[in-house]
């Protein structure tokens, strides 16, 4: 599961706001800190998280929901669990940010024929880290088998 989540899959985070209402934004990318303890790292744009209308201090303990999804194949992972702290991204996260972007624009350009141009415009211009412990994981890929429980560890 943490080769697929770091492949440059499309990712798509979900938050739910003080009112209950869900905020789904996009991630851009993700590393695995620790498997067996289902500790990792999302990058998301800071702008997405500033509009979530919640100081990033108070989201400590916050669930959080985390989804990736190869765009060829549709198989898809979600993995849920709160978070543990909202951090500002290294150098190598912004190298890594790059890398999953491009992985995942090469694909929607490929199959959809959209031009990177246009994609490049949903590309936020600062970044966080959302820092949190999985305590779920699920696979969600589209059929019979959607929804199935995985091992945190896998």
């Amino acid at each position: 599961m943490a080769g697929f989540l770091e492949s440059g899959c499309g990712l798509i985070v979900g938050l739910v706001r003080p009112d209950g209402v869900p905020f789904p934004f996009r991630a851009w990318g993700l590393d695995v800190l620790d498997p067996t303890a289902g500790t990792i790292r999302v990058l998301v744009g800071a702008g997405e998280l500033a509009r979530f209308g919640t100081d990033r201090d108070d989201l400590a303990g916050a669930a959080i929901a985390v989804t990736g999804s190869d765009v060829r194949t549709l198989h898809t992972v979600q993995v849920k669990g709160t978070i543990d702290a909202v951090a500002d991204v290294t150098p190598d996260e912004l190298k890594r940010a790059r890398r999953h972007t491009s992985a995942f624009f090469d694909v929607i350009v490929e199959l959809d024929q959209i031009s990177r141009e246009a994609l490049e415009r949903m590309v936020p211009v600062d970044y966080v880290a959302l820092v949190l412990t999985v305590t779920e994981a699920y696979d969600q890929t589209p059929g019979p088998g959607a929804g199935a429980r995985m091992s945190v560890q896998s």
